[in-house]
């Protein structure tokens, strides 16, 4: 039997960890809009998020079916899954801008720091899941 070594991502915790690190982006954000206190970043902030929210969760498929094509699956899984979360994300934003009359630059700029949240989550468990790959060696 011919098995694979390369373990997997799981499919419920990369889907959970992402919308975990939007719960927690989602939170500074709008602790920090609470401090500033000015009505203008608040017009952008449910446009990026309900769009960061679907690029998020969007860019796990690349993810999850990269992972179990072996090592080089997973980083062609990782590189997809930033182009995907950038073409939703920047194309989502600039979409509700239009149609919403979103302001530009908040919309764009809390995006920015929700993009960050779901490709350090991301990160995470990519390095997680690859670290103990068999042949792989690590220095000290």
């Amino acid at each position: 039997m011919n098995v694979d070594p390369t373990p997997a991502l799981s499919p419920i915790k990369l889907p959970l960890s992402v919308l975990g690190a939007l719960a927690i982006a989602g939170g500074l954000i709008a602790a920090t809009l609470a401090i500033w206190n000015r009505p203008d970043p608040w017009a952008g902030f449910w446009p990026a998020t309900l769009v960061s929210l679907v690029a998020g969760l969007l860019s796990t498929l690349p993810l999850l079916l990269g992972s179990r094509l072996g090592l080089m699956g997973a980083v062609g899984g990782y590189f997809t899954a930033g182009a995907v979360r950038a073409v939703v994300s920047i194309g989502g934003c600039l979409a509700l801008v239009a149609w919403w009359r979103a302001p530009l630059a908040p919309t764009l700029l809390i995006m920015c720091a929700y993009y960050a949240a779901v490709l350090a989550a991301e990160t995470i468990l990519m390095a997680k899941t690859l670290w103990n790959l068999p042949g792989t060696t690590r220095t000290s």
